[in-house]
C-alpha cells in the first residue's frame, strides 16, 4: 500500500491556489514564526534544530534557520503578512514550544549514518533526532527516547515509495527537514554505487531524490534507470518552510514584441547553467551581484534556467524572480521536471506527465534537459508533445553543447542543442573563442545555422565579476549582424523561418 503523502495537491482551477492564499495570509495574522541562529552550533544541536523544523512545519511554515539570502526575503514577506517573529540561538527553547507535536526522541550518532536512519523514524514516528551527546540534557527536560537509531531502523514496509533523500552526515543542518516533513527515508550510500542503485530500485517510477551524490553523473544515472528525477538540494536550510509557506506565482513575464531577424544578421541568447539547483536558487542566486542580482541586468538579453520545482518546492522563491524581471530576462525550465538523463529511463512518459502541471504552475514554456551522452534528441519526444512546451533546449552530458546546434523537429516543435559554450578553464571555450565561433557563423534567419544557444557556466568567470558580468562585456564585442536575444525569442524566431513546411 502507498504511504500516505504530504505533498500538496493542487486542483485544475488557477483561482484556488490565489484563494488559499489569501486564506493563509488572513489566518497568519498574529501567529508566530521560530528563526533559528544556526552560527556556532554543532552537528547534534542543528539535527535536533532540523528535525523541529520538518515536524513542525507539517502545520505551516513556523520554523526556519537564519542563514540569509532569500530566507530573509521570504520572512520579510511573512512579517507584511501578519507573522511575528521570534529568534532564538537556542534549539531546545524552539524544540519545548512545540513539544505538544513530538512524541519523543531517537537516538543517534549525529557524525555517522545513524543520523538518517533517525531523521527517517522521526519523520515515520514525529521523534525528536536527539544525538547521543544530548541524552542527558534531553532527559533532564523529560524527553523520553523512543527509538535508538543506531541499533535499527524503520522496515521497508513503513517507508514511502516516491520520495527520498540523499544527504551524507556531515551535512547535518540541510535538507533533513524536508524529509522528516514528508516522512521519507534518508540515506547515504558514499561511492557504494551497487547501494544507491538498491535504494532506487525500492522507488516508484517518476520518484524524486533530493540531495546529491559524490559523482554527478552517477548520481543521476542511478536515478533515471528507475525514471526518476534528481534535484540538487543537499545545502538547502529552509526547504519545509519554503514549501509551507506557499504561495501563487504570478504570470510569467512577457517580452514585448521585437523586430524580426533580417537576411544578414544571425541570432544568438546567452542562457546561464545550472537552474536546476534548488540550493542555489533558494539562497544567493537571486540576490547575488554576479547572477541576478547583477546591478546592470536588464541592459542586455540574458536567459535564466530556472527550476519548474520551485514552483511545488518555493513558489514565493520564484513568484519574487519573476516580480523582479526586466524585458531583458527570459527564463527557460531547468530540467523535466527535475534532473535526469531521458536516453536511460524506461519510462520517460512520465516525465512528460510529471513537467506538464509543473509548467502550468510555473508559466515556462520552453524546456531544458541534459542527457546521457549515448542518448538522441528523439528521447524529449514525449515534451515535444505537450500543448504546455514550446521547445526543449538540449544539452548532452559531457560536454554540453555536443551536438552542436542541431535541431530535430517533432510535432512542429523544435528540439534545439546548444550550439557553443562560454566556460572558464576550457580549452576553446572562452570569450575570444566564441566570439570567433559566431563570426563564423552564416547571417540569414532562414538557415538554422545562423541560431546559436550559448551555455554560459554559471560557476566560471569569478574572479572577473562572474558569467553575467562576462557576457554583458562581450556582447558589445560581438561580430556586426549578431542580434543577442533571450531564448524564448530565438525558439520563436526559428519556428517563423525555419520550421519545416
Amino acid at each position: 500500500m502507498r504511504t500516505l503523502s504530504m505533498e500538496p495537491v493542487w486542483p485544475d482551477s488557477d483561482r484556488i491556489p490565489c484563494m488559499i492564499a489569501t486564506v493563509f495570509a488572513a489566518l497568519a495574522a498574529g501567529r508566530q514564526l521560530w528563526l533559528v541562529d544556526p552560527t556556532g552550533m554543532d552537528a547534534p544541536r542543528l539535527a535536533l534544530v532540523q528535525s523541529v523544523q520538518g515536524l513542525a512545519n507539517r502545520s505551516g511554515p513556523l520554523v526556519w534557520q537564519k542563514v540569509g539570502g532569500m530566507t530573509t526575503v521570504l520572512i520579510d514577506q511573512l512579517r507584511a503578512e501578519g507573522w511575528s517573529v521570534r529568534e532564538t540561538k537556542d534549539p531546545w527553547e524552539v524544540a519545548e514550544a512545540f513539544r505538544r507535536r513530538i512524541r519523543g526522541a531517537v537516538l543517534c550518532n549525529a557524525s555517522d549514518e545513524s543520523l538518517n536512519v533517525a531523521a527517517t523514524w522521526a519523520g515515520i514516528e514525529d521523534l525528536l533526532v536527539l544525538d547521543e551527546s544530548l541524552k542527558g540534557q534531553a532527559e533532564a527536560r523529560g524527553w523520553k527516547v523512543r527509538r535508538d537509531a543506531r541499533r535499527e531502523a524503520p522496515p521497508v514496509s513503513r517507508l514511502r515509495r516516491d520520495l527520498a533523500v540523499e544527504q551524507p552526515p556531515e551535512k547535518a543542518g540541510f535538507l533533513r527537514d524536508y524529509a522528516i516533513r514528508h516522512r521519507a527515508e534518508c540515506y547515504w550510500t558514499g561511492d557504494r554505487q551497487d547501494q544507491r542503485e538498491r535504494k532506487v530500485a525500492r522507488l516508484e517510477a517518476g520518484s524524486f531524490v533530493l540531495g546529491w551524490g559524490p559523482d554527478e553523473y552517477r548520481w543521476i544515472e542511478a536515478i533515471s534507470r528507475r525514471s526518476g528525477s534528481g534535484v540538487a538540494a543537499d545545502w538547502c536550510a529552509n526547504l519545509s518552510a519554503m514549501e509551507a509557506a506557499g504561495g501563487d506565482v504570478r504570470t510569467l513575464p512577457r517580452l514585448g514584441p521585437e523586430r524580426p531577424p533580417v537576411k544578414g544578421e544571425r541570432v544568438v541568447a546567452f542562457v546561464l547553467s545550472d537552474g536546476d539547483n534548488i540550493q542555489w536558487l533558494t539562497q544567493g542566486m537571486p540576490l547575488h551581484p554576479s547572477y541576478y542580482g547583477h546591478p546592470r541586468r536588464g541592459e542586455f538579453k540574458m536567459t535564466w534556467e530556472v527550476s519548474p520545482l520551485l514552483a511545488r518546492y518555493a513558489p514565493r522563491v520564484l513568484d519574487w524572480i519573476y516580480a523582479k524581471a526586466t524585458p531583458g530576462d527570459g527564463f527557460v525550465a531547468a530540467g523535466a521536471p527535475g534532473y535526469a538523463y531521458p536516453a536511460l529511463a524506461p519510462q520517460r512518459d512520465i516525465y512528460a506527465r510529471q513537467t506538464k502541471e509543473l509548467l502550468r504552475r510555473s508559466g515556462l514554456r520552453i524546456v531544458g534537459v541534459i542527457d546521457d551522452n549515448s542518448g538522441s534528441m528523439e528521447s524529449v519526444a514525449p515534451l515535444l508533445e505537450l500543448p504546455e512546451v514550446d521547445a526543449v533546449l538540449y544539452k548532452a552530458y559531457a560536454p554540453y553543447h555536443k551536438l552542436g546546434g542541431k535541431v530535430w523537429w517533432h510535432n512542429g516543435k523544435p528540439c534545439v542543442s546548444y550550439r557553443f559554450p562560454l566556460w572558464e578553464g576550457m580549452e576553446g571555450w572562452g570569450p575570444e573563442d566564441l566570439l570567433k565561433a559566431i563570426e563564423a557563423m552564416p547571417a540569414d534567419p532562414s538557415n538554422p545555422d545562423s541560431y546559436a544557444l550559448v551555455t554560459v557556466h554559471a560557476w566560471s568567470f569569478g574572479s572577473q565579476g562572474g558569467p553575467v558580468e562576462t557576457v554583458r562585456r562581450l556582447i558589445p564585442r560581438l561580430p556586426q549582424g549578431t542580434r543577442v536575444v533571450t531564448a524564448p525569442e530565438l525558439v520563436e524566431w526559428l519556428v517563423r523561418f525555419c520550421r519545416p513546411r
